[in-house]
């Protein structure tokens, strides 16, 4: 088992908001669950991409419809600006559950949604609310959600894929969602927000 991803430090969050403010990004979409996605290419194995939440996310205590997920790799997320909340959920197969799985399959434009016979129960854990400097870890295959706190959060995510996990969704048992088509974000509107973010760290 590879040894937890590093600390990211100051120094690697300003480096990567920089190269945004910078030069034209043209790896950058609007993620379903509301925020900007910028991948920056692999460093040492891992991926860098920058979340950035340009509005506060609409709360609700209820489950919400994919809103909850899990990855194939396990990442070290360092909050830059704002406040962004993470919230672990156990999520345990049952044929009495009122949720299912949907297999996730990444696509070049989006992700395909594929319902699993998979049903189950799910139940949220402790609601963690981290601000600008803050970091926190998640392991592959553990189910979470985030949102924004702040009309302008953004962090730094580094990422390392792992072999035989399976990506999947929350979703209603009886939900059927259509395949995700993500929308690109132009290089001229995301620098504007990633010189907002780099006022904010220096």
């Amino acid at each position: 088992m590879p040894a937890q991803i590093s600390a990211i430090g100051p120094d690697l969050a300003i480096g990567a908001i920089s190269e945004l403010a910078c030069k034209p990004v043209s790896d950058a979409w609007v993620h379903p669950l509301g925020f900007i996605h910028v991948r920056l290419g692999t460093v040492g194995g891992l991926r860098r991409r920058v979340h950035i939440w340009p509005k506060r996310t609409v709360q609700d205590e209820r489950i919400t419809t994919l809103q909850i997920h899990n990855h194939a790799f396990e990442f070290r997320s360092r909050v830059l600006t704002g406040c962004v909340t993470h919230q672990p959920h156990s999520v345990v197969e049952s044929t009495r559950g009122p949720c299912r799985l949907f297999e996730v399959h990444n696509t070049e434009r989006g992700a395909s949604i594929v319902p699993t016979s998979k049903t189950c129960l799910v139940n949220p854990g402790h609601v963690a609310a981290c601000r600008a400097s803050e970091e926190y870890v998640v392991g592959p295959g553990v189910f979470h959600r985030s949102a924004a706190l702040d009309d302008l959060s953004a962090t730094l995510v580094l990422a390392r894929p792992i072999a035989g996990v399976t990506s999947y969704v929350v979703g209603d048992r009886s939900q059927r969602p259509d395949d995700v088509i993500w929308e690109r974000v132009s290089s001229e509107s995301l620098k504007a927000v990633a010189e907002r973010i780099l006022e904010q760290l220096r």
